[in-house]
């Protein structure tokens, strides 16, 4: 047999894995439709019976341009830690979000206290003048 190429040999477990993803599909009973060289699809429904089509691509990364192998666990690392920002960014928007309520609710109260206060003097002053007539 003679020597295959990288590229060879990455398109041929691509295929592989395709037929394998495919066959696993077709025995939960959906119709598998290859759409593409790396991609396959099947029609399924949303909440409300509506048909849709599910799209799975198969890649296999080689790496990047300096020759350096695509490392899938540090990508994994980064994609949990991406996860965990956004998990934080959310937190804290949700408390920088409940501070602001509370110290609008604070400062409404404040007003309605003076306003209050200030209505109470007004009446105290009305019922002195009231009392001097």
């Amino acid at each position: 047999m003679a020597k295959l190429t990288k590229t060879q040999l990455t398109n041929m477990r691509r295929d592989e894995i395709l037929a394998q993803l495919a066959q696993f599909l077709t025995d939960e009973g959906e119709e598998v439709l290859r759409v593409s060289g790396n991609a396959i699809a099947f029609p399924t429904v949303d909440a409300e019976g509506n048909e849709i089509f599910a799209k799975l691509t198969l890649s296999i990364p080689r790496g990047d341009r300096s020759g350096e192998a695509y490392d899938a666990y540090g990508e994994a690392q980064q994609y949990q830690e991406h996860l965990e920002d956004v998990a934080a960014n959310k937190a804290r928007k949700e408390k920088e979000k409940q501070e602001a309520a509370k110290k609008r609710a604070e400062k409404a109260a404040a007003a309605k206290a003076k306003k209050d206060a200030e209505e109470a003097a007004r009446a105290a002053r009305k019922a002195e003048e009231n009392k001097g007539e």
